[in-house]
C-alpha cells in the first residue's frame, strides 16, 4: 500500500516500533495532494530533515533501470492532466480547477450524423448500459452508453431535476420512466443497468419490472483518472445533441479546491456533478485498465 494511504495512527504505530539503535524504515509511496499530512508533516519537514531522522528522494518513472520503454509509454498513455503530473513525474500537485479540462477535447463530442450507423443495432455494440445517478431531490440522471469494444460512446441521457420541476418522482416513476428511456418492448433486449449501491429502493424497484441491475464501482479518485484516461485516448465519446446536461456538467465538474488545503484530502464539488458521476459508474465498473492502453 502506497504511504500516502496509511492513516496517521498507522504510521504512528510503525515510528514507535523503531526501537533498536540504528533502525531504518525503508517507504515508498507515490505522491498526492501537497496538503496530504505525509507531505506536510514528514517529507517538509525542516525539524526531520536537521536532525538528520529523515532521507527524501525523488524519483520519476524514466528513472526506473529494469522497465522496457515500450512498457513505461503504455504507462504514459493511461494518465493525463494532474494524474500524469502525479503518477509519472512524480510530482506532489495540488488538483484543482475543472477535472476533464485537459481531456474534453473537441474530438471528444459527436453528433447524431457522426454516430456509426450500426452502433445501436443488435450487432453494432458488444454492450450495452444505463448509468444511474440517483436523485430525489437532487437531479436523478440515466447515461446510454455503447461500447463497441474500443470506445464507449455516451449517446443519450435522462435528467429530472426536481427542484427545477418543482416535483419529486417516486422510485415507480422513475422506472416507468427508465422503460420509456430504453424504447420498451422485451426486457430481454434492454441494456444493463449500472447503480450506486446506496440506491437500493430504486434497484429493487427496477429489478422487479426485468432490468438487470449491477452494483456501481464507486471509486471516485480510480474512477475520475480512468474516464480521464478513456476521454485522452479518444475512446469516451459524447453526443453533444443527445447529452446536453452532460456536455455542460462535464466541462464544469471541478475540484473543491478550498477543501484539499483545509483538509488534506482532495474531492469533486458536489455541484453539477451528477451526469459526470453516473459516466464514472459505467467506465470504472466496466473497463479494465488495459483499455486504458491497447
Amino acid at each position: 500500500m502506497p504511504l500516502a494511504l496509511i492513516p496517521r495512527s498507522s504510521y504512528r504505530m510503525i515510528m514507535s516500533r523503531m526501537s533498536p539503535k540504528g533502525a531504518r524504515f525503508y517507504a515508498t509511496t507515490n505522491p498526492d495532494s501537497p496538503y496530504h499530512w505525509l507531505k506536510t508533516e514528514i517529507i517538509d519537514s525542516v525539524k526531520l530533515r536537521e536532525a538528520n531522522e529523515i532521507f527524501v528522494a525523488h524519483f520519476d518513472l524514466d528513472d526506473n533501470p529494469h522497465l522496457e520503454q515500450d512498457f513505461k509509454e503504455s504507462l504514459k498513455r493511461q494518465f493525463s492532466g494532474i494524474f500524469y503530473k502525479r503518477f509519472i513525474e512524480g510530482l506532489w500537485v495540488l488538483a484543482e480547477g475543472a477535472i476533464y479540462r485537459d481531456v474534453l477535447t473537441d474530438e471528444v463530442f459527436y453528433t447524431d450524423a457522426e454516430r456509426p450507423v450500426a452502433l445501436r443495432s443488435h450487432g453494432g455494440h458488444r454492450e450495452h448500459w444505463v448509468g444511474v445517478d440517483y436523485g430525489t431531490i437532487n437531479p436523478c440522471v440515466f447515461v446510454e452508453a455503447y461500447d463497441d469494444g474500443n470506445t464507449i460512446w455516451l449517446d443519450r441521457e435522462y435528467y429530472w431535476d426536481s427542484r427545477a420541476q418543482n416535483r419529486q418522482k417516486t422510485d415507480a416513476e422513475y422506472a416507468d420512466d427508465m422503460i420509456h428511456f430504453v424504447g420498451g418492448g422485451d426486457p430481454r433486449r434492454w441494456p444493463g443497468v449500472i447503480i450506486d449501491p446506496s440506491a437500493a429502493s430504486l434497484q429493487i424497484e427496477l429489478r422487479s419490472r426485468g432490468f438487470w441491475v449491477i452494483d456501481a464501482d464507486n471509486s471516485v479518485d480510480d474512477g475520475i483518472r480512468r474516464v480521464s484516461a478513456m476521454f485522452n485516448r479518444k475512446k469516451l465519446r459524447i453526443n453533444k445533441q443527445g447529452c446536453p446536461h452532460g456536455v455542460k456538467e462535464m466541462q464544469t465538474y471541478a475540484w473543491a479546491d478550498k477543501k484539499a488545503e483545509m483538509t488534506g484530502k482532495e474531492q469533486p464539488i458536489k455541484l453539477h456533478d451528477h451526469y459526470p458521476d453516473a459516466v464514472r459508474y459505467i467506465v470504472q465498473t466496466r473497463i479494465g485498465d488495459w483499455r486504458l492502453v491497447a
